[in-house]
């Protein structure tokens, strides 16, 4: 008895620790269209964390860890992992898929949702 207790607990856990990205597409939209005026108005040399005073209104309501402007895209991290962690990217070139191939996936809007190897 104990041990199906103990199995269904881990199992629970399980499914409440796993992240998952939104579908809406309208949503995602505006992620896309918020990220791209990140990245206009962020002078890209190397890295640059957005604070979270000037994180745009649909971003935030993602409630990321950070939202970082790369020289290829905007990294919106939702849930931090020491491979990476999950979250959303949004390509600078909306024609580029991001690489490494395996830990992007396509969610719609020129949106792709990351993930830990």
């Amino acid at each position: 008895m104990w041990k199906i207790s103990w199995l269904a607990l881990a199992t629970l856990a399980l499914l409440t620790a796993c992240v998952r990205p939104i579908d809406d597409q309208s949503t995602l939209k505006e992620i896309q269209t918020e990220a791209q005026i990140l990245i206009k108005n962020t002078p890209i040399k190397a890295a640059a964390a957005v604070p979270k005073s000037k994180w745009p209104k649909v971003i935030t309501s993602l409630n990321p860890e950070s939202v970082t402007v790369l020289k290829d895209g905007v990294d919106i991290l939702i849930k931090p992992n020491f491979d990476g962690g999950w979250g959303y990217f949004i390509p600078v070139d909306l024609q580029e898929i991001p690489e490494p191939k395996g830990r992007f996936a396509t969610v719609g809007q020129g949106v792709y949702w990351y993930h830990p190897y």
